[in-house]
């Protein structure tokens, strides 16, 4: 649902549903008061800068696509069985398609759907959007260790609002010494 809380049962998080370590190879603070997976401008561009790089690694997006779902050990490791010495190609995710994980196997197909029916709502029985619906915020600097009950208080609006404007800050104050 492209939620910044998701938490996969395989502990991947955020709208992107990043690993720690790869979210930290990406630039990202994983700790336990800061969660940057869970920032959806952070998440957003490590993500895409990710897709890319695997792009690159495997030479198909929809091998890129299955290394970004299962990870990019596993895409390799199937690519030196059951293909060796053969150059990636989306042919060739397609005829790899046995030995892979089924939610894998899934997850290409459901993303060019999404593509798909983004691309041409209206044939799929939905409206097409009206224009962005994006919110607006004001960055502010706070001290350090301050807890978002008072950045909500200073900010005359609900701690609610401000945890949800924060989703990366997981344990209700800024990090120390930032």
């Amino acid at each position: 649902g492209y939620s910044p809380r998701a938490v996969s049962r395989a502990s991947a998080v955020g709208l992107w549903q990043f690993m720690a370590p790869t979210a930290q190879g990406f630039g990202m603070r994983v700790t336990p008061l800061l969660d940057e997976r869970r920032d959806p401008y952070k998440s957003t561009d490590a993500a895409t800068d990710f897709l890319r790089s695997l792009r690159g690694q495997f030479g198909s997006w929809f091998l890129a696509l299955a290394a970004y779902n299962s990870g990019p050990n596993r895409v390799a490791r199937i690519m030196r069985r059951y293909a060796p010495m053969v150059p990636g190609s989306d042919s060739l995710y397609w005829a790899l398609r046995h030995p892979r994980p089924r939610e894998t196997g899934d997850f290409v197909p459901k993303f060019l759907a999404a593509v798909e029916v983004g691309s041409h709502p209206r044939v799929y029985g939905f409206q097409e959007p009206e224009g962005a619906l994006g919110f607006y915020f004001e960055a502010v600097s706070v001290p350090d260790a301050t807890t978002l009950d008072v950045v909500a208080q200073a900010a005359e609006v609900s701690q609610d609002e401000i945890e949800r404007l924060n989703p990366e800050v997981v344990r209700g104050i800024t990090p120390p010494g930032r």
